[in-house]
């Protein structure tokens, strides 16, 4: 009989572009549930609408991808 014990993992997936980032020997998730380099991106409504926030989960690429956009779309916006 053999017994192996496998590793505690997390499996983070960018919501934009579905790269993963595997967190192994995990006792828990990262203190601020993102890899290094990665970002949360949250977009928050008035109350009347019927979804109040969308939020997305963003690996390096695409968080500085999606940052670039913005910087040419929010007046005042630095990279």
């Amino acid at each position: 009989m053999v017994i192996r014990e496998i590793s505690r993992a997390f499996l983070y997936t960018c919501d934009c572009c579905g790269c993963e980032h595997r967190q192994e020997n995990a006792v828990g998730h990262y203190a601020n549930s993102l890899p290094s380099g990665w970002a949360n991106l949250k977009f928050q409504r008035g109350s009347l609408d019927t979804y109040t926030h969308e939020e997305w989960l963003l690996c390096q690429l695409c968080r500085d991808k999606i940052n670039e956009a913005l910087s040419h779309v929010l007046p005042g916006k630095k990279s």
